[in-house]
């Protein structure tokens, strides 16, 4: 297990014994700590920067107010004795507790607790579960704290580790969390391969029942991030394309960290049906899932050509269906995570379903390891590739067995997913490429060219002729080459996901220069880029810094 890994499953761990997202101790020992993990003092200030960077100006005034905003944005600041009035604190919480301000403090908590794990690691303990240990001491206490609990320790295992803690000057103060911490992790001790995988999954609404009267998740757990449990599960649908399958596990780490999004039965589409209405994108959306509309909305979103329906009792039909899944029913598979990777679904037919979001002991890098007794569906992928053009649907549609509405219905395409088009026949239907047929094709409507937007192979869609709007913001530092991640769309005004507003489709794999201008949308940064004589705005979110 790497430290990222081991890293990961330490932060549910501290946070428990920290604050929550919006906590404020206005003065903590001469000064201020704020979130979930309590920065302290300068620290704080750092994280405030980060976050006022993300909202922009004008939301962070909103938020903080001008006094405040100013005061964090201003070069010279210092925090080190800095205490927080009740009115302060109040603005701090709220900014703390935006979807912005949560991104940042999750980015920089796990970039602390890796560098609390490297420092243990590089002190000789080696043991997940005393790296965990001593990192929660190092969070509380500091590098120092955890330098002088090891060199006294009679050993570097964890209940060495434990008793030297317990005994320490400083440390005997807290007894009751270190023996909280030493029981969550205890169960782990030189069983590395037993280190829990993480999950992310729709429970229950906050009454305790599946009605979910209430939009998004008043608990925190009505759709969370939790470790991997039996329930027991008797099919694990491994996904065989890695990237759909992280990009899915991705989009459920971000839903799940969203409180905007809790569990109904009744309302369970009704968050995928925000996120789509707010452009594709989780940060600003609000609204409702249960546990298989969850899952099920992760991979439409991330790309894969399924319509927005769909419950436990079919899915794995479903899902089998597009040639991109495949199903183990063995108790290998079903009743351990240990083959689990980033993106498999684990199913109980008919009654409930989690994804999983980290891999494990014994799952390979590409296929989860096991090879007889599994039921399989590759599909017919002979014409993948051969197509005359792509179509991306305006709305959800309807996959049939042939080119008219009384012809049965095989699946679906989801508003914003694209379809290879092998012909386009007279009556505006598409014949399109469908592994989930056995004949490996299948036909959708554009009659009218109402459904689909169609571009041939070798065409780019957009108009060059086009001139973006200028950029509001700059940074030095985001300035330098990038390389797109996926076949990205150049627009004229950033996070405006309409037609007329594109100039150019920039293919996967290019290169763009970005000059440090950008603008922020919805806690997105859309960098203004410059590409094949073209200008425009293009979503960071799918540019990589080259």
């Amino acid at each position: 297990m790497n430290l990222k890994e081991i890293a990961e499953r330490a932060a549910p761990i501290i946070f428990s014994h920290e604050g929550g997202y919006g906590s404020v101790n206005k003065n903590d020992n001469g000064a201020l700590s704020v979130g979930r993990v309590q920065w302290h003092g300068s620290r704080a200030l750092g994280l405030m920067k980060e976050i006022c960077e993300a909202l922009g100006a004008k939301k962070g005034k909103e938020i903080l107010g001008a006094a405040l905003y100013t005061e964090i944005t201003a070069k010279g600041t210092s925090w080190g004795s800095r205490k927080a009035t009740t009115e302060e604190a109040g603005r701090l919480s709220a900014a703390l507790s935006t979807t912005e301000g949560k991104r940042a403090q999750d980015a920089l908590a796990l970039k602390d607790i890796t560098g609390y794990c490297t420092h243990i690691k590089n002190l000789g303990v080696t043991d997940p579960a005393a790296i965990i240990f001593m990192a929660d001491i190092e969070n509380q206490g500091g590098a120092g704290a955890s330098a002088r609990i090891i060199r006294a320790a009679g050993g570097k295992t964890l209940d060495a580790l434990y008793a030297s803690a317990k005994s320490d000057k400083v440390f005997c103060k807290y007894t009751a969390r270190r023996d909280a911490v030493y029981a969550a992790v205890k169960g782990y001790e030189e069983r590395s391969d037993q280190m829990a995988v993480l999950i992310g999954h729709a429970s229950i609404d906050e009454n305790g029942t599946i009605q979910g009267k209430t939009p998004g998740d008043q608990t925190t757990k009505e759709i969370c991030i939790r470790e991997w449990y039996s329930k027991p599960w008797n099919v694990y649908l491994e996904c065989l394309d890695d990237t759909l399958a992280d990009k899915a596990a991705a989009i459920m780490e971000e839903i799940c960290k969203n409180d905007n999004f809790g569990y109904s039965q009744p309302n369970r589409w009704k968050g995928f049906n925000a996120i789509v209405n707010n452009g594709r994108k989780v940060a600003g959306a609000k609204g409702d899932f249960d546990c298989s509309s969850l899952v099920l909305a992760c991979y439409i979103l991330a790309g894969l050509s399924i319509a927005a329906s769909g419950y436990t009792g079919n899915m794995k039909s479903i899902l089998l269906a597009t040639g991109k899944f495949k199903a183990y029913t063995d108790t290998a598979h079903t009743g351990s995570s240990a083959y689990a990777k980033r993106g498999g679904i684990y199913l109980k037919e008919s009654s409930h379903v989690v994804m999983a979001l980290s891999k494990g002991s014994k799952a390979s890098g590409t296929t989860s390891g096991a090879s007889q007794g599994t039921a399989t569906a590759s599909g017919n992928k002979n014409y993948v590739g051969k197509g005359i053009g792509s179509a991306t649907a305006k709305s959800n549609m309807n996959v049939r067995t042939g080119s008219s509405t009384a012809s049965g219905s095989i699946g679906g395409v989801t508003k914003g997913a694209s379809v290879e088009v092998l012909e386009i026949l007279a009556n505006g239907w598409y014949k399109i490429v469908w592994p989930g047929a056995s004949c490996g094709y299948a036909y959708t409507s554009n009659a009218g060219g109402q459904y689909y937007t169609y571009v041939a192979n070798g065409a780019t869609a957009g108009n060059a002729s086009l001139k973006p709007v200028g950029a509001k913001s700059f940074a030095k530092g985001i300035a330098g080459a990038y390389k797109t991640t996926t076949n990205l769309n150049m627009r004229t005004h950033p996070g405006v996901l309409k037609s007329e507003n594109i100039i150019t489709e920039i293919p996967k794999g290019a290169t763009v220069r970005n000059y440090g201008y950008y603008t922020m949308v919805e806690g997105v940064k859309w960098l203004y880029i410059a590409y094949n004589g073209k200008e425009g705005f293009s979503s960071s979110e799918y540019l990589k810094k080259s």
